[in-house]
């Protein structure tokens, strides 16, 4: 089953139809985090597999930070650069090394696991791009969604695993995105 956006996008308006952010660190805090537990949602397309907590969110926060603080000393059309830069250079971060849990089944026949780790060889392609005029706090949680499923289908790895073959042999299976 792929991530639910519902509770990212409906969490994500409430917070800026209320104007929630003090501050930028606050507002990077809050996307971080609900970019986070959505993330651990998501599974590898083939396997059904999901992220397991691997400290990720610690490398989102900082750059998605630096990019508000970034922004606001910038003309609006550069601003919009600078935050696109930053989700982008954010989610990619994020995934990074990222490690999927190992229970997966449905390998070919003639091949076992080997255990873990399933491992994102390739953090993806995140192509989100804001308008030089901006975007309305009310069309974010779209904007963003609509990017951060389509660098989903990007993610690559491998999986461990080995043949039931006597002597058994270690085999890496690639694997391209998750939903």
């Amino acid at each position: 089953m792929p991530i639910n956006w519902g509770a990212f996008k409906s969490e994500l308006t409430n917070y800026f139809a209320g104007k929630g952010a003090a501050n930028e660190a606050a507002a990077a805090q809050k996307i971080a985090n609900l970019y986070d537990a959505a993330a651990k949602t998501a599974k590898v397309i083939l396997t059904q597999c999901q992220l397991i907590d691997n400290g990720n969110k610690g490398r989102f926060y900082p750059v998605i930070l630096q990019g508000f603080i970034s922004a606001k000393s910038i003309s609006q059309g550069s601003a919009a650069s600078a935050i696109s830069a930053a989700w982008n250079n954010a989610i990619i971060a994020y995934w990074t090394g990222a490690i999927i849990a190992s229970n997966y089944s449905g390998l070919p026949p003639g091949l076992s696991t080997l255990g873990p780790p399933i491992v994102v060889t390739s953090p993806g392609v995140c192509n989100f791009i804001m308008p030089s005029g901006g975007v309305p706090p009310s069309a974010m949680p779209n904007a963003m969604t609509k990017a951060f499923k389509a660098h989903l289908l990007t993610i690559e790895g491998t999986y461990a695993a080995k043949t039931t073959s006597s002597p058994p042999a270690p085999i890496p299976i690639p694997w391209t995105g998750m939903s």
